[in-house]
């Protein structure tokens, strides 16, 4: 006899699409040409912010917040290249995007 399929609960599939998400900012903060200390720094906030968004998926939008303008500080420390700019935009504008998704889901 086959098991009835069972669906994933609304919190899954959110915790699935920031998982996804966590694993793209760690590859490309990875990448990014800038100091080290940067990248640890920028990779503490993510973390941070993936930790309260795993526990609540839908009330995102004061993390990202707090994500983006943590992230901005520290890219701003690191000013003097292009790169780092590059990241803080990509960043930004990933976070907000997950943000979204997680609001139209």
């Amino acid at each position: 006899m086959e098991k009835p399929k069972t669906f994933d609960t609304i919190d899954d599939v959110a915790r699935d699409i920031i998982a996804q998400r966590a694993e793209l900012w760690a590859s490309i903060i990875k990448d990014a040409e800038i100091e080290n200390r940067t990248k640890e720094d920028i990779k503490k906030c993510i973390d941070a912010f993936i930790t309260k968004a795993e526990q609540n998926p839908f009330r995102t939008a004061d993390d990202c917040y707090t994500a983006i303008s943590s992230i901005l500080s520290y890219t701003e420390k690191d000013s003097h290249t292009q790169e780092a700019a590059n990241l803080f935009e990509n960043l930004r504008d990933d976070i907000w995007a997950l943000h979204k998704e997680l609001d139209d889901s």
